[in-house]
């Protein structure tokens, strides 16, 4: 079996047929390669970042991305607590830390000249639909959840107090004396 393996590799181990091999693979290893931005920062048609699908996903909205934030973790909150057993109605308020905060990326020339070295500090960019020139964001970080109020019909059972200020302290870290869980008022 080795022989007969060794015989045919002599046979078809020619100079042209290794040639042709390391094309296919040279040629394999282009087409594998990624395709990065253009010249000048700009983003190929069909790519997204992370500051677009953010902005696609609240536009619209006159209050901005941290009021839409907090209305959708309302909304989701709401939602959550009323498939709870003996919870009821419910209506929530969020009060949010901050703003959201966007990391945009930079890039970085560093020249080396006798003395010292000096940094170049550079924003990247990107061209939208419309021609505008905007800072390539890299990632939105969401605020922080301060405090909730949550008016319930089944507010004034101790156990389902317990029961909802858990669920909102595993969801958003917020302290005990930050979330409020009072009775929904009767009509």
């Amino acid at each position: 079996m080795k022989e007969k393996l060794q015989q045919s590799v002599k046979k078809y181990a020619t100079r042209d047929n290794l040639l042709i091999l390391a094309l296919l693979g040279i040629l394999l290893m282009v087409i594998a390669v990624p395709v990065g931005t253009s010249e000048g920062g700009t983003k190929e048609e069909g790519e997204r970042t992370p500051q677009a699908d953010a902005e696609d996903r609240y536009a619209g909205t006159e209050e901005g991305y941290a009021a839409s934030y907090e209305q959708e973790m309302e909304k989701q909150l709401e939602e959550l607590l009323e498939s709870m057993e003996g919870v009821g109605n419910v209506k929530v308020m969020i009060t949010l830390a901050a703003s959201d905060e966007r990391v945009i990326l930079k890039d970085y020339d560093i020249s080396e000249e006798q003395d010292a070295s000096r940094i170049v500090e550079n924003t990247v960019f990107y061209t939208d639909e419309n021609g505008r020139e905007n800072p390539y964001c890299q990632k939105i970080i969401t605020p922080r959840v301060e405090g909730v109020v949550v008016v319930a019909e089944g507010g004034d059972d101790p156990r389902r107090i317990i029961e909802i200020t858990d669920v909102i302290q595993s969801l958003f870290d917020v302290p005990v004396h930050k979330i409020r869980v009072v009775r929904m008022k009767s009509e």
